[in-house]
């Protein structure tokens, strides 16, 4: 697979990609013969292998640079950070949704988080597809919820472009560490237009008026709708 972020030393998260992939797999059933030495093994069967692109389900991006020209990928050990929007193992169906997101990010106003000067409240988007039906959930994790009334104000014109965003959640993670979630959040639902939390559903009448109950939380830390499950939970 060609890489032109591998290939210009932008990236190297990928550390055998200048393997060929049939290498890679005698590689790896070596490892494994040796592990597994001293067990009678009657019989091997033939390593299974996928695509070498475009397989990845599920990105996890670091939200870097200004509101108005947010970068999404990664940060350097030295904290520089790296856009990896072109990264060819997501499939082309997040290039549409990532294309979006930044000018999305300026116009809900969230400040993308600052590591160094420990400032900003976005910092992560998490986005997940559907192998089934092609629908996508979206998590934005923010530091704290100052900014969740701006997500919700802004929600209505990302959910008018990009319909495929099944369910869209708010995550709090307010410790200064790389923590992709914490254990609290606020979760929208396009559908039923609730706004569900780990402990809290939030129905939504308008923005002004709510009532809680309690409610379950998923292993995927959302509650999908009975008997469909949210593209993190299929």
């Amino acid at each position: 697979m060609h890489c032109a972020l591998y290939d210009a030393g932008r990236c190297r998260s990928c550390q055998w990609l200048e393997l060929p992939p049939e290498q890679q797999l005698a590689d790896k059933m070596a490892d494994l013969r040796s592990l597994l030495a001293e067990r009678p093994v009657a019989t091997w069967c033939e390593p299974v292998s996928g695509p070498e692109a475009g397989f990845r389900n599920k990105a996890k991006m670091v939200v870097s640079g200004s509101v108005e020209r947010p970068l999404l990928g990664m940060l350097h050990r030295d904290g520089n950070p790296e856009d990896l929007t072109d990264c060819p193992l997501y499939p082309a169906s997040f290039a549409p949704v990532f294309a979006l997101l930044k000018p999305f990010i300026a116009r809900a106003g969230l400040t993308p988080y600052q590591v160094a000067r420990r400032r900003g409240e976005l910092k992560y988007l998490l986005l997940t597809e559907s192998r089934l039906d092609g629908g996508m959930m979206l998590r934005f994790v923010l530091r704290s919820e100052a900014k969740l009334a701006q997500l919700r104000a802004a929600l209505p014109w990302l959910q008018a472009q990009l319909p495929q965003l099944k369910v869209i959640t708010a995550n709090i993670q307010p410790v200064h560490m790389a923590i992709m979630e914490g254990g609290a959040g606020d979760f929208p639902h396009p559908r039923s237009r609730r706004w569900r939390s780990a402990s809290t559903t939030y129905r939504c009448g308008s923005a002004r008026k709510a009532s809680f109950k309690p409610t379950p939380k998923s292993p995927a830390g959302c509650t999908p709708p009975p008997g469909t499950g949210c593209a993190s939970c299929r």
